[in-house]
């Protein structure tokens, strides 16, 4: 071989091995995910392992990032991270209903998670439409609605897109395990005054965690959570893929 050829080859091999770094190099994410990642995924299902309150536009409302204990479809303990939104004032008898918001596809990387945005406490903002303001979907659908109805939102960013792990994007039931425990995380925070009637609803990849987490009544139904006794009494799958 010539040496400009080897050269050239060399400086081939060179580039791929940048690319390959760059390509698997760990995204930059916000302090609070910073933190999370280097933690470890102990405790019990859906028990909140950090939180931080953040600001909401939506009138008489308060809003929260959290990060919660999870597991895979194996039973493996993982760590998610998410978004509450509650209504403030005193709650009805019985508690406030909680509403599971599973996304649709944002990627697969640690930085890809809704709640990561600046700003993550809005109603649903989905980059394809024509208002849309943002290079990916975040937020929670017709929040203000649900605020206003008495609603507890809160929305999974799934595992694996904020909280460290491998984001399992095709497997459905990890993912409706990330919105279950999402729930019982809400439900166990003592500002939000929840109650046990819940209801699930997911977008695109979501419909796949919506559709996962309906076929797990067992797990549903698993005693020494952190909010054991959720009542689904509905789940909501659009789009599924």
């Amino acid at each position: 071989m010539h040496q400009k050829s080897k050269l050239g080859l060399a400086a081939l091999l060179m580039t791929c091995v940048i690319a390959t770094n760059v390509a698997l190099a760990d995204p930059a994410v916000p302090p609070f995910y910073q933190s999370v990642m280097q933690m470890k995924p102990e405790g019990k299902l859906g028990q909140i392992i950090k939180k931080e309150k953040v600001d909401t536009p939506i009138k008489n409302a308060q809003a929260w990032r959290i990060a919660y204990i999870s597991s895979d479809l194996t039973g493996k303990k993982t760590i998610s991270t998410g978004l509450v939104v509650a209504p403030t004032g005193p709650a009805p008898a019985g508690g406030r209903p909680l509403i599971s918001w599973s996304h649709g596809t944002t990627g697969n990387a640690q930085n890809c998670g809704p709640s990561q945005v600046e700003n993550p406490a809005h109603s649903l903002n989905q980059y394809f439409l024509t208002n849309g303001n943002s290079w990916t979907d975040y937020g929670l659908p017709s929040l203000e609605q649900f605020i206003k109805d008495g609603y507890i939102v809160v929305g999974t960013d799934y595992q694996g897109l904020g909280g460290g792990g491998r984001h399992q994007y095709a497997v459905a039931k990890t993912n409706g395990r990330d919105a279950i425990n999402a729930a019982r995380a809400a439900g166990s925070m003592k500002e939000t005054n929840a109650g046990k009637k819940t209801v699930m609803i997911g977008w695109s990849q979501g419909a796949g965690s919506t559709a996962g987490a309906s076929s797990q009544a067992d797990y549903i139904a698993q005693k020494g959570t952190a909010y054991d006794g959720l009542d689904i009494v509905g789940f909501v799958a659009m789009a599924i893929p």
